[in-house]
């Protein structure tokens, strides 16, 4: 899905604080890899962006994170007067906590650090979830929006209208309207020929004589050509015939389990769209929990993540939306959490690196990345009536894996409490499983008896929680 944004490829020099920069050579790149400039990874046609869900920015109050409102409202399980009581708090990871800025411009300067944590990351920019038009979701956009064109104007943003949403359901006239107002700004998303690129979610709620009339209203009212790329929750292959038509691409949220993203189902899918004329968007997913809905997929920790991915480059996928940059509420982030201590980013840098060159990158640093839940799948809370049940795809387990981007041979220790062990390993990616187990969890590399990469995960198991989580914690190496 080639295209264009804005020239720049610059920075405004703000004071907002950002994610770390990589520094190729020396010891305090992040990444087992190194990463091609922006400007080569712009060149591919091979677009990667990452789903912006406005609801969870990096602060709602600018108050310190002890005291903020993801942990007073969100994270406690007695926040927001107690509606989350049941299922034990509505999320169970947040954004990084930053100190408070003296900026009265401070969420704005916080949208201007995720684009750069994005950007930095390798991506194209972000399809932003728009949930309502001329509410508190709209002025969010707005904000990030202008914070992107503070940053840099090439820095994408795709407008992705959310079927689910009542608001944006009104009509297509107030929609197009709305999309027209704010469609010519430098970072919104065009093709190479100028069409206006809108990918809805969930779309097939309205139905595509809905859509069907918006691309016509935009047409008439506005002068604006539509590139639609439909983006379906459910049944792909019943609504692809009614939309194809009048669409640019088709799309897919995506699925949560390693099993359930085999190639032979991401080929299937894939095909739906081309055999039609199609562009196709794949989506690269980490996993799911959503305490709110009672339901979580098993993940196989990193499994799925590479597993998508891998699918990505397998089928030369036209584009890929990674579900998604900071639904916290469903446990999906690629945004550096507390949670993911970037991981998800890391890797997906590798292989978005892959994905838009056509070459697997070299590794050239080593790095370990461990993932481990806090507690046992079928642990009994204390203080939480409502629980999660695993969804169709792969069975729970309880598990570390530790995953190894490996330049060269060595040693691979793992630490579970008591427990340790060891596993010879070439050079590349190697993936190992252990049994889950109480105590502090750990891994390093030894290379001729030396160890040379260490991590540990912040999250020990509890064997007597009172609330339950089933999330994957991330940790890595190169970040410790």
């Amino acid at each position: 899905m080639s295209g264009c944004g804005g020239s720049s490829d610059g920075d405004s020099g703000d004071s907002a604080s950002s994610s770390p920069v990589l520094t190729v050579g020396t010891e305090s790149v992040p990444l087992p890899f190194d990463l091609p400039a922006s400007a080569v990874l712009r060149a591919s046609e091979k677009k990667v962006f990452a789903h912006y869900f406005s609801p969870y920015p990096i602060s709602f109050d600018n108050a310190p994170s002890s005291q903020d409102n993801y942990a007073t409202q969100f994270l406690s399980p007695s926040g927001e007067s107690g509606i989350h009581q049941a299922y034990g708090g509505m999320l169970r990871d947040r954004p990084v906590p930053r100190p408070p800025i003296s900026d009265p411009n401070w969420m704005n300067l916080d949208y201007r650090t995720e684009v750069r944590q994005a950007k930095s990351a390798g991506l194209d920019g972000f399809t932003v979830d728009l949930l309502d038009l001329d509410g508190p979701q709209w002025g969010r956009f707005l904000n990030l929006l202008s914070a992107t064109e503070a940053v840099d104007p090439a820095f994408d943003l795709v407008l992705t209208p959310d079927g689910a949403s009542d608001d944006i359901g009104r009509s297509p006239q107030r929609l197009a309207d709305a999309l027209a107002g704010v469609g010519r700004r430098a970072p919104i998303y065009h093709l190479a020929d100028g069409r206006l690129v809108v990918a809805p979610v969930a779309p097939e709620r309205e139905g595509a004589q809905w859509w069907k009339t918006f691309v016509d209203v935009m047409k008439a009212d506005h002068g604006i050509d539509v590139a639609l790329v439909p983006t379906f929750v459910a049944n792909f292959g019943q609504n692809v015939d009614d939309f194809a038509p009048f669409s640019y691409g088709l799309s897919r949220w995506g699925w949560w389990s390693p099993s359930t993203n085999s190639l032979e189902g991401m080929r299937e899918i894939a095909d739906g769209a081309r055999s039609r004329g199609k562009a196709y968007t794949e989506a690269v997913t980490v996993q799911s929990y959503r305490p709110y809905a009672q339901s979580f997929w098993e993940a196989g920790g990193l499994a799925n993540l590479m597993a998508t991915w891998q699918g990505a480059i397998a089928e030369q996928a036209d584009a890929v939306q990674m579900v998604t940059w900071n639904d916290y509420s469903e446990s999906t982030q690629f945004a550096p959490s507390l949670g993911n201590d970037h991981v998800p980013l890391d890797i997906s840098s590798y292989y978005l690196t892959w994905y838009k060159t056509g070459h697997q990158p070299k590794i050239v640093r080593n790095v370990l990345y461990l993932a481990n839940r806090s507690q046992f799948v079928n642990a009994k809370p204390s203080r939480q009536t409502a629980l999660a049940v695993a969804q169709p795809g792969d069975a729970p387990v309880d598990q570390v894996e530790v995953v190894g981007f490996l330049a060269g041979p060595g040693v691979v220790r793992i630490h579970v409490g008591a427990r340790t062990y060891e596993y010879k390993a070439d050079a590349g990616i190697r993936s190992f499983q252990v049994p889950l187990g109480t105590g502090p969890i750990s891994a390093e590399l030894l290379v001729d008896g030396k160890s040379i990469a260490e991590v540990a995960s912040a999250h020990e198991v509890n064997a007597a929680p009172t609330t339950q989580d089933l999330t994957y914690y991330f940790s890595s190496s190169s970040r410790q």
